[in-house]
């Protein structure tokens, strides 16, 4: 596998993609996933008719991801993920990303973060993807799993 280091052009992060291009996920997916500490693969080298795509880690990982999640929300995150420097090719802040794909204004993506802020988004995604937030320090008789 081959990982490439620059956005696609058609990377839901990438200032080239065409607004509202998420592939039927609202942007707010987007936001939650790399608020945390998602593994998210490139779009374009994904087969999404295999059935068990979501399994299948033999596939390069979102370049775009890799940039705007250290620029936005810089973070410790699994040495797994991927980490690419910042550049100008993708969106600045969760809010012109919001703006990009929605077509509202600055001001009201601003707002509607404000709203529904970035870790609310995450937990959602957490919950979708069937996972559990644990508060608190693991005792212990208490393991890490996943």
């Amino acid at each position: 596998m081959s990982q490439h280091t620059k956005p696609c052009r058609t990377c839901p992060f990438s200032k080239t993609c065409p607004p509202g291009e998420l592939g039927g996920s609202p942007p707010g997916t987007f936001i939650g996933q790399v608020y945390g500490a998602f593994w998210l693969p490139c779009h374009e080298r994904v087969d999404y008719s295999n059935p068990n795509w979501k399994t299948e880690y033999e596939v390069s990982q979102c370049a775009g991801a890799a940039i705007v999640r250290d620029m936005w929300f810089p973070a410790k995150r699994p040495d797994e993920l991927l980490k690419l420097p910042a550049s100008d090719t993708v969106f600045a802040s969760p809010a012109e990303f919001l703006s990009h794909h929605t077509g509202i204004g600055m001001g009201t993506s601003a707002a509607w973060l404000d709203d529904v802020p970035p870790v609310v988004l995450w937990m959602h995604e957490m919950k979708r993807a069937g996972t559990q937030v644990i508060s608190g320090q693991l005792n212990n008789n208490q393991t890490k799993t996943g």
